[in-house]
Order: structure tokens, then sequence, then C-alpha cells
């Protein structure tokens, strides 16, 4: 018993093809050839490329085998087979690019989903180490120089966290590898 609608989709397609196949051994006609149009194509809308490949196979096999695919009015009729034959590589060939498209849709929505939540967390730190510079400059101000010092140590923590989230969880900076070749300005201190 088939458990995923895919399955059933096979089963169904394989089920349509035996009763076409059937059919026109009992009388031969052209609705067999719609189905052998039809079921490569409907294959690639709805299966995976193995499974279009596979239907289109047996649908080619058919047509070459099936009194009235191959032939007519007693001549032998390979127009039709070639053009199953296309339609099936067609199909085999929109059954990989769909698949194609859909994994490339996948990836792009998860790389959206990564750089929208690492630039949350990115504001989240940013936020928390300007206040606690607001804060460690606040306890100078009121010359509290041990609560002051607490809050630059957080600030400074937090800094860290950011750039070895930056740098990658596995490639965190060691003390002393980050020295810069130039020195920064500084600027003093304006009270307000």
């Amino acid at each position: 018993m088939p458990r995923t609608a895919s399955e059933r989709i096979v089963l169904g397609l394989f089920t349509a093809l035996a009763g076409m196949s059937i059919a026109d051994v009992v009388h031969p006609n052209r609705p067999g050839l719609l189905v052998l149009i039809l079921v490569p194509l409907l294959s690639a809308v709805l299966l995976r490329p193995r499974a279009t490949a596979t239907l289109s196979v047996v649908c080619v096999v058919l047509t070459t085998i099936l009194p009235g695919s191959l032939y007519e009015a007693g001549a032998v009729r390979f127009v039709r087979v070639a053009a199953i034959g296309g339609i099936a590589i067609m199909a085999v060939v929109a059954a990989v690019w769909r698949q194609r498209l859909t994994s490339a849709r996948l990836d792009l929505a998860a790389q959206r989903a990564t750089l929208e939540r690492d630039r949350r967390e990115a504001l989240q730190v940013n936020d928390a180490i300007l206040q606690d510079v607001f804060t460690a400059r606040m306890w100078l101000e009121m010359g509290r120089e041990t609560e002051a010092s607490r809050a630059l140590g957080r600030a400074l923590e937090s800094t860290r966290e950011l750039v070895s989230g930056l740098l990658g969880n596995d490639r965190a900076p060691r003390p002393g590898e980050m020295v810069r070749a130039e020195g920064t300005e500084t600027r003093p201190v304006q009270s307000a």
C-alpha cells in the first residue's frame, strides 16, 4: 500500500499505463497514444526526476511494443516513437530542472533566515554594549569606579563575543593576534 502522495501518483500513472496497454492490445486506438504522451508530462510536474525517467522509459518501450502505437494500416510509424521519446526526454529534463529550482529556493530561504537571525543577534549585542558603556559612564560621573569597571568589563566581554561570532565560533581571536599596523587616534572625553 503506497504511503506517500508521490507513491500514490506513481501507482496511479503506472495503473493508467497498464490499463491503456491492455486496452491497446485488445483494440488499438489513438487515445492510447495520448496516455503515452500525458504520463511523462504529468510525472515531470508531479514527481522526482528518477520516477519521471522510469515512467518515461516505460512509455517509450510501450510505444514500440503496442500495436496501436507503432503500426497503423500495416505501416510502421517511427515518428510516433520519436515524438514520445522526445517528450520523455523533455519530461526528465523538466523534472530535474524543477528539482534544482526547488532546491535553490530552499537554500535561498535558509540563507535569508540565517542572515536575519544574525542581524537580530548583532543588534541585540550592539544594544547591550552601548547600555554597558553608558552605564559605566554614569557610574564614573557618580564617582563609583567599581561599578563602572564591572560595566566596562561586561561591555568588553560582549564585544569579544560579537567579534568571535563574526569570525566564526571555531575561530575566536587569541590574545595578541589582532594587532593593528597603525594605532588609533584617541580623543579626550568631553564632560557634559
